[in-house]
């Protein structure tokens, strides 16, 4: 990853980022931050002799790369970077190595995190292949201010044993996540999200990021599992759910976000078209939360289902209190359940003219100001004929 497609030497800084060009290179910068495993040097297998968590230097993926095809690899059939799937009698081949057994090897781990900025370029990680009993998801861990995700896509299927699973990444500390999204499926024992699996953070800010993605977990949520620090603030922005979110056994499900204990949470132009579904509390876009939940400028149009509480908003909030500015909510959706805190929320019809009208009423929004709030992203027509963030303009 130090060396250019032409040869030329790079040293990480933002006008000379690193490089990502195949699946070589995302394994090599996987083994470096873990500290183990093989890395390449003049074309030569090396061990990984120690950490580098790539503090305040720069990667950028330069390509889209497909697990599953051979055009992603310098050569799929390659047996020098030796048994990553945990299988040691398979052959060894990289991509054997990458799509069976435990698969990739996420970026990071429990006694370090990817600590550096990581552009994605618009591009996508397709297929990807992780099982695991760790801490799960592209990136394992960010635990840093300085540590950066921004503007990537991935697909595949990523499963976790351990308490934490994300599509993005698995558990969050500190740093900074925008422009990514998912379409993989994730299945995880305890927090499961599509964008982050498990935050333990005195401020969480997300911003700009969606889900496709099917999430099953017993706290489950398209965007971020669970903030379990006792922290100021939860702000999530921009972002919206089209996966299935399942909770599992004494379970907690929502749209955008399952559980959350920080005093300050505002979701911000942020909506849910996912079936939502659990057996204790299922929201559209809040499963649960120990305090106010602020909602500015937003929908839900998935189905919500619990055999506890169920809530096109959030079913439960510990001290009762829900602040909802220019919401709106399918009322059909509602199947299993009663809404309980949403009595301030205006339902739309579900029909062209009434998604039309939606679509104009979530871009007048203002913010008390009298003016579209800054960084938000306008309202479209997406394909299946609801209003999604329109992220090219």
């Amino acid at each position: 990853i130090t060396t250019g497609k032409d040869g030329e030497e790079l040293d990480g800084s933002e006008e000379n980022p690193y490089e990502i060009w195949c699946i070589e290179d995302l394994v090599a910068l996987s083994n470096m931050v873990n500290g183990s495993g093989i890395k390449l040097e003049n074309e030569n297998p090396i061990e990984v002799e120690s950490i580098n968590s790539f503090s305040e230097k720069y990667i950028e993926l330069k390509t889209n790369l497909n697990f599953k095809s051979k055009l992603s690899y310098q050569n799929s059939e390659r047996t020098d970077f030796g048994d990553i799937n945990g299988n040691l009698n398979d052959g060894n081949t990289l991509m054997n190595e990458m799509t069976t057994g435990i698969g990739f090897k996420p970026i990071g781990n429990e006694e370090r995190g990817f600590f550096g900025v990581f552009d994605g370029n618009e591009k996508e990680i397709q297929n990807i292949y992780i099982k695991t009993d760790k801490i799960a998801g592209l990136f394992s861990e960010i635990l840093v201010d300085t540590a950066t995700i921004k503007d990537l896509g991935i697909t595949g299927v990523i499963t976790s044993t351990d308490s934490y699973v994300g599509g993005i990444v698995g558990s969050y500390t500190s740093g900074t996540i925008t422009n990514c999204y998912n379409k993989c499926e994730i299945n995880g024992s305890s927090y499961a999200g599509g964008i982050i699996g498990h935050a333990y953070a005195t401020n969480v800010e997300l911003s700009n990021c969606y889900n496709f993605g099917n999430v099953t977990g017993k706290i489950a949520a398209g965007i971020l599992s669970r903030n379990g620090g006792d922290g100021f603030r939860t702000i999530i922005t921009n972002c919206f759910n089209v996966g299935n979110i399942t909770g599992t056994e004494k379970s907690t499900a929502g749209g955008i976000l399952g559980d959350v204990k920080t005093m300050t949470l505002n979701i911000n132009n942020c909506c849910n078209l996912g079936e939502i579904k659990s057996d204790t509390f299922s929201g559209g876009i809040v499963g649960y939360s120990r305090y106010t939940v602020n909602i500015n400028n937003g929908y839900n149009a998935g189905r919500i289902y619990s055999d506890g509480k169920a809530d096109i908003i959030v079913p439960e909030i510990w001290n009762n209190k829900i602040a909802l500015k220019n919401f709106f909510y399918d009322e059909s959706n509602l199947i299993n359940g009663v809404q309980i805190y949403s009595k301030d929320a205006i339902s739309f019809k579900n029909d062209k003219e009434g998604v039309e009208e939606l679509k104009n009423n979530l871009n007048e929004y203002m913010d008390e100001s009298g003016i579209y709030p800054n960084k938000w992203y306008k309202w479209k027509l997406g394909e299946d004929g609801y209003p999604i963030l329109d992220f090219d303009t």
